[in-house]
């Protein structure tokens, strides 16, 4: 009867172990995904890292199963504003965010830019809170002309920006 006590407790005790593991693993990944940027309506919460007061983000709002037309639509779009703005991406004064509309948790964003299906759309945001949004729906009028393309969204962005103070322009 004793082998078989020790054998149960070696059962639950590697269970435990276990069971433990996934705990700690979910609690890294809670955690790492608590610190993402998390959106409310018209708003964008505080990050770990404080974002620069003036952004101008790029999201493009996708559907869970995407087409090559839609996942072409999302890397062009990241390519532009890379190729173009680099260095504002490094400071976060310029971001790029591809969002699943049709995913539960990104509802308050689908209602309240009205999104119905995939839509690219460029947000001006001031100490956090969107002041200013734009559709850019020619994306997928130019999808098969990559230059054009690219200079549609880099147009965008810099429309933005134009009107943006840069950091130093903001403290002078």
């Amino acid at each position: 009867m004793e082998a078989k006590q020790k054998k149960q407790f070696k059962r639950e005790s590697a269970m435990q172990r276990i069971f433990l593991a996934i705990a700690v693993s979910c609690g890294l990944v809670c955690t790492v995904t608590a610190q993402q940027p998390t959106h409310e309506t018209g708003t964008l919460a505080q990050e770990q890292v404080q974002p620069p007061p003036n952004q101008v983000i790029a999201v493009y709002f996708h559907r869970t199963q995407r087409c090559p037309t839609c996942k072409r639509i999302g890397t062009l779009t990241q390519q532009a504003v890379t190729k173009k703005y680099a260095a504002e991406l490094r400071t976060k004064s310029v971001e790029v965010r591809l969002i699943d509309f049709e995913d539960e948790k990104n509802s308050h964003l689908t209602n309240y830019y009205k999104i119905k299906s995939p839509t690219l759309i460029l947000l001006d945001v001031k100490d956090g809170k969107v002041t200013r949004w734009k559709a850019m729906p020619k994306v997928w009028q130019l999808i098969g002309r990559p230059d054009m393309f690219e200079d549609y969204v880099q147009q965008g962005v810099k429309s933005y920006l134009s009107e943006t103070p840069t950091p130093n322009e903001a403290n002078r």
